[in-house]
């Protein structure tokens, strides 16, 4: 091999690769022997690395046309009631499904749905009810809660003022509205929900709430 070959192949294996090979070389061969030596190596080297990458090429083709093929995910399965791992809604499920027509059944199902924030299915459970009864007010008032709870405000405020309307002496729906306005920052209409409640609280005589609304009004009106 003459002296540019071997430039060559020093200087495509690398000092270390060939300084590995020397001891080898140097055992038993002449110079003549150990630069051939040196370049079978190196072409042995270069064999490989061009079979590597052959391979690593097939890989990455073998990947894309994978993934390619790979089928849009499927929607998320719909929530089964009747699979929830929760002893106590499996007897309010039954009393539901013996009594379709009964609102109180349909009303303890909801708010545990409530309670363990199953937010759709609570809202299924109601509107079944309320197309049955539409003026059904302790449904529509769970309601407007869960939706306040799934972080749907406006449609909780909505749902609120349908009570307030159609049970005007009705404390609760009021009262839980002035709270939600205040979290909407709709802070003229919560002071005036405030006032109807303090109004509502002296009436009845309610210290606390009356109490409490003025605690609250006068925080408002100093924002």
């Amino acid at each position: 091999m003459s002296s540019f070959l071997k430039t060559v192949v020093v200087l495509a294996c690398g000092a270390s690769f060939c300084a590995a090979a020397a001891p080898r070389a140097k055992a038993g061969r002449t110079p003549e022997e150990a630069e051939e030596y040196q370049y079978q190596m190196y072409v042995k080297r270069v064999a490989w690395m061009k079979e590597y990458e052959r391979a690593e090429a097939a890989r990455v083709a073998a990947a894309a046309a994978a993934a390619a093929a790979t089928p849009e995910a499927p929607p998320p399965p719909q929530i089964d009631p009747a699979k929830l791992v929760v002893p106590q809604l499996r007897p309010l499920l039954e009393d539901t499904a013996r009594r379709p027509h009964a609102l109180e059944p349909r009303l303890k199902l909801a708010r545990k749905y409530l309670k363990l924030r199953h937010f759709d299915l609570a809202l299924a459970t109601l509107d079944e009810g309320l197309a049955q009864q539409p003026d059904w007010s302790l449904g529509r008032l769970t309601r407007a809660q869960t939706l306040w709870q799934k972080g749907e405000l406006d449609a909780a405020r909505r749902e609120y003022s349908l009570v307030v309307v159609s049970e005007p002496d009705w404390i609760t729906p009021r009262f839980y509205r002035a709270h939600l306005l205040e979290a909407m920052q709709r802070t003229t209409e919560a002071i005036e929900d405030w006032e109807t409640l303090a109004q509502m609280a002296q009436e009845r005589g309610l210290v606390d709430l009356s109490l409490l609304a003025d605690r609250r009004m006068s925080a408002l009106r100093g924002q």
